[in-house]
């Protein structure tokens, strides 16, 4: 789209006008096109970078089976507790629109959870397989909503947003039911806490000038896994829940995404580098956690930033990956001429 602008008012004018469709874009941060001073546009059609594969991987890294086809459009996993479906992100059809699928992993059939033409995101599940929790930008009624995981029910909103926050991505749903875990803000995000019962009034977990992202509740309940990049890089931080204003940094040398083993004695998370890395964790009295070791190069798309990237069994044997798959040509670009004559009419 274009659209006429008076640099005297730093306002723009009149009406916006289209001059390409299908331009290739990746998620909400890049898009494929350029314009010269001069006013020659050049454009990319389709989405942009290399394809996403789900794939299962042991603590080895050995490739154990694939799960779809290599899609461009997925973002996000998670793994339901009995471990036969994955919720995924996919975007499907024109205009291109984001919604929750469920995958059924032994027969590898994909149905579709969500149908709002807005966008609906980032799928958590309940801790009985039941329900959904997923970010939805529904008109009027954005936030957090909840959606029995076999479909054809309403969904609940269960967490309206307001301006100026912009996102409020569920990363976790307690064990206990209690509670879910998301990530909110803009420029910043911050980790926060819903209550599902009595007033439901959402509280500050780390909260600060710096970001915070990807929170997740242990299975006792007793600890949340998160990161920050408070210290000029994002690392892995342990706090007591509910928080009591201590923490413990997990990472070494950066980390993002961090996932529990079922037993609460091993965290999981992404290296800058994509390293799958591993700490042991010992609770039983104090908190204590183990120097993190590297497990295997897990080829996962959005390192240690962005939504959650794999998933992991309650053994920790098993990595299920949203693996980054290699460039399979390159798209024809198009260019646009004397476009700016829309403008000046």
């Amino acid at each position: 789209m274009a659209q006429p602008f008076d640099p005297a008012s730093l306002q723009t004018k009149g009406d916006p006008f289209p001059i390409a469709d299908q331009v290739g874009t990746e998620g909400s941060r890049y898009a494929t096109f350029a314009i010269s001073p001069s006013g020659v546009l050049v454009y990319g059609r389709g989405n942009i970078g290399r394809g996403l594969q789900l794939m299962w991987f042991d603590r080895s890294g050995k490739s154990l089976s694939t799960v779809g086809d290599v899609a461009n459009g997925l973002q996000s996993v998670a793994l339901s507790p009995d471990e036969l479906r994955a919720a995924v992100t996919l975007t499907t059809g024109t205009p291109p629109n984001r919604d929750v699928w469920i995958i059924d992993l032994a027969r590898t059939v994909s149905s579709r959870l969500t149908f709002d033409a807005t966008d609906d995101t980032f799928p958590v599940w309940s801790p009985d397989g039941g329900k959904i929790a997923f970010f939805s930008l529904r008109q009027g009624d954005p936030g957090i909503r909840v959606a029995p995981a076999t479909g054809g029910a309403t969904d609940e909103l269960v967490l309206k947003i307001n301006r100026p926050v912009n996102v409020a991505v569920p990363t976790d749903w307690s064990r206990d039911r209690h509670f879910i875990a998301y990530t909110q803000g803009s420029a910043n995000t911050d980790v926060w806490i819903l209550p599902l019962a009595g007033d439901r009034k959402p509280f500050p977990l780390a909260s600060s000038s710096f970001a915070e992202d990807g929170a997740t509740f242990s299975p006792d309940g007793r600890w949340i896994a998160y990161s920050s990049n408070e210290s000029g890089q994002y690392q892995v931080y342990v706090q007591p829940f509910p928080p009591s204003g201590g923490k413990i940094q997990i990472s070494r040398n950066g980390g993002g995404q961090p996932m529990w083993r079922g037993d609460g004695r091993e965290l999981f998370f992404i290296a800058p580098d994509s390293a799958m890395m591993a700490a042991t964790i010992d609770a039983s009295r104090q908190f204590q956690a183990g120097v993190p070791q590297a497990l295997f190069a897990s080829h996962a798309a959005g390192a240690v930033q962005g939504r959650r990237q794999y998933a992991v069994t309650k053994d920790g044997k098993r990595f299920l990956v949203l693996a980054l798959q290699p460039a399979a040509g390159s798209a024809p670009l198009t260019v646009v001429v004397n476009w700016l004559a829309a403008v000046q009419r």
